[in-house]
C-alpha cells in the first residue's frame, strides 16, 4: 500500500491497526472458548455456556476492525493514479463492498435466531463465505502486486 500512498500513508497505517485489531480481536476470542474447554468438570453448564457465547459475541461484533482493512484497501485500490494501477479498480470496489456487507453482525446481539442470529444465515454463513472470497481475490492480486514492485525494482517491465 505505502507504494501507491508513499510513506506514512494513512490509509497504510488505516489497514495495519485494522489487521492488529483483527488478530487482537479473534485470539481473544479463542481464549474464550479455550476457557470454556478448559476443565470442563469444575464448572457448571451456565459457566461453559456464558465464555462460549461471550467468545462468540466477541468474535462477531468485533468485526468493525476487519472493516477498516477492506475499507482502507477498497480506497487504496480506487485512489490509484498510476498509468499501470497496482490494483483493479474493481477490486476496490469489491473490498469496500464486502466490509459494508459486514456491518449486519452489529445485529448479532438483538437476535437470538434468524438469519441475524450469531448462527445465522447472513451473519455467520454469508459473512465467512464472503471473507473467504475476498481472501482469495486480495490474496491473489497482492502477489501479483508484489511481482510488479519487484520487477519494477530492478527494472523489468
Amino acid at each position: 500500500m505505502q507504494y501507491v500512498e508513499g510513506p506514512n500513508g494513512t490509509l497504510s497505517l488505516i489497514q495495519l491497526m485494522g489487521a492488529f485489531g483483527t488478530v487482537v480481536a479473534t485470539w481473544a476470542s479463542c481464549v474464550g472458548w479455550e476457557a470454556s474447554a478448559y476443565d470442563p468438570e469444575l464448572k457448571t453448564a451456565q459457566d461453559i455456556k456464558l465464555l462460549a457465547d461471550y467468545s462468540w459475541l466477541w468474535f462477531d461484533t468485533t468485526v468493525m476492525v476487519s472493516v477498516t482493512q477492506f475499507v482502507s484497501f477498497g480506497c487504496l485500490c480506487l485512489i490509484d493514479k498510476n498509468p499501470r494501477p497496482l490494483f483493479p479498480k474493481w477490486l476496490g470496489w469489491f473490498s469496500i463492498a464486502m466490509g459494508l456487507s459486514f456491518l449486519m453482525a452489529v445485529l448479532i446481539p438483538f437476535f437470538r435466531t434468524g438469519p441475524f442470529a450469531w448462527n445465522g444465515l447472513l451473519c455467520y454463513y454469508v459473512g465467512l463465505f464472503d471473507f473467504f472470497i475476498w481472501i482469495i481475490i486480495a490474496t491473489h492480486y497482492v502477489l501479483k502486486a508484489i511481482k510488479r514492485i519487484e520487477q519494477d525494482s530492478i527494472g523489468i517491465v
